[in-house]
């Protein structure tokens, strides 16, 4: 049974940073970041909207060597349902197939929601070292994030990463193709929107849930692509790890620490970037239970000593500071959650899985175009008649959902 942390007891809740307390911190930031170091991702160096529109420019032609994001389209294909009948109201599954340069593919699917509201979320689970996502590690709860979805409406872009979803592989296409490995993290996505879009498949303005390296591919797709408007990205990055000279070397995956992309905007800018624009936000949940990434163990191992000595919330509060200082001169919404209730690196259930439905369902949709386009997202499916029992589950899920969305509400 899912719940709220209205359920939660207090030693429970998570920290959740109001604008009062932003302002404090931008005070007390002020007088304590002289005496700290900062790392190149640790700093905003944007100055103004206008700055984000030649940085977003630069990054695109940093990585594709040209002024505007790819306009390429897919392969779409319907396929087979890799979950069979174990996720609720799927109408149908096809397969994204995207050709890309150097000879790389990816295959990607979108699951068509039988009862849609018009819109889709991109979701990317990170390194599993697979694309089957059936095989995906149960403990990152990457079924109850698909079901609680689905329940809601919305339709969902199962984004693989790279290859077999390894670091190694990753690491591998730096080595042979440089700034243009950027590029095979964001394509699927970039050229699935590009078909959407010509199809008027969903109602504009995407979505994006990612863990992990998930996470990450959401923060920089976020910031290039403005067609996503609200991302929730789960234990994905934290400014002052990857580039803080711990042990005299940059740390992670080649992806995460490019010297030539970061240089020109570092992750603290890269998400200013993703939150800023008329109705775009991002929404960053971090784990303090952790032991994989980016929580409170890890940077005390291994961070602290290399960004000033402080301690894994006063990081947090630092650039979640910073972003809050820096909105003055360039609009944006960003938040920062901490989750205690997640026991490993995952998205927690319930805590997180709801907290980002409700994030999306609130989300206002565009001032332009309807909710539900009628667009088709590949070919038309055959499609089977519905029991009376499935009927029933369906409507019986959705007024449960519907009862229970304020939950988690910021």
């Amino acid at each position: 049974m899912r719940c709220g942390y209205r359920d939660m007891e207090v030693h429970e809740a998570v920290v959740i940073m109001s604008k009062v307390g932003l302002t404090l911190v931008a005070l007390w930031l002020a007088v304590a970041s002289a005496a700290w170091a900062t790392p190149i991702d640790v700093a905003v160096t944007l100055t103004s909207p206008a700055d984000v529109t030649t940085r977003r420019a630069e990054l695109i032609d940093e990585t594709w060597g040209t002024a505007t994001l790819p306009t390429t389209l897919p392969t779409v294909t319907l396929t087979s349902n890799p979950f069979q009948g174990s996720l609720p109201d799927v109408s149908a599954v096809y397969d994204y197939h995207a050709a890309m340069s150097n000879g790389q593919v990816n295959d990607s699917d979108l699951y068509m929601n039988a009862k849609p509201n018009g819109r889709v979320v991109i979701m990317n689970m990170g390194h599993q070292g697979t694309t089957d996502w059936p095989s995906f590690a149960t403990g990152y709860n990457t079924v109850p994030m698909m079901t609680a979805l689905l329940d809601m409406g919305f339709s969902i872009y199962a984004m693989n990463m790279p290859g077999d979803a390894t670091t190694g592989a990753h690491n591998a296409l730096f080595s042979a193709y440089g700034n243009a490995a950027m590029q095979y993290f964001l394509d699927p996505a970039v050229e699935a929107m590009n078909y959407w879009d010509a199809n008027s498949s969903f109602s504009k303005g995407y979505d994006f849930v990612g863990l992990s390296g998930g996470g990450w591919t959401g923060t920089v797709l976020q910031a290039l692509d403005t067609r996503v408007d609200t991302s929730i990205l789960d234990a994905g990055s934290l400014p002052g790890t990857q580039f803080c000279s711990c042990s005299g070397q940059n740390l992670g995956d080649a992806e995460q620490n490019w010297v030539p992309f970061y240089s020109i905007a570092g992750y603290v800018d890269l998400y200013l970037m993703g939150a800023s624009g008329t109705g775009r936000s991002q929404l960053q949940i971090l784990n303090i239970n952790d032991g994989c990434c980016f929580g409170p163990e890890e940077w005390n191992d291994t961070y602290a000593a290399a960004n000033g000595g402080r301690t894994w919330y006063q990081q947090v509060a630092y650039y979640n500071g910073l972003l809050a200082a820096a909105a003055t001169t360039v609009p944006s919404d960003f938040s920062v959650v901490e989750d205690s209730t997640a026991t490993q690196h995952q998205i927690s259930d319930p805590f997180a899985v709801d907290l980002a439905v409700t994030t999306l369902e609130t989300r206002p949709e565009p001032e332009s175009g309807p909710a539900i386009l009628g667009g088709s997202p590949g070919p038309e499916p055959v499609p089977e008649p519905p029991t009376l029992g499935m009927i029933g589950l369906a409507f019986a899920g959705l007024s449960f959902c519907r009862r229970h969305r304020f939950w988690c509400h910021q």
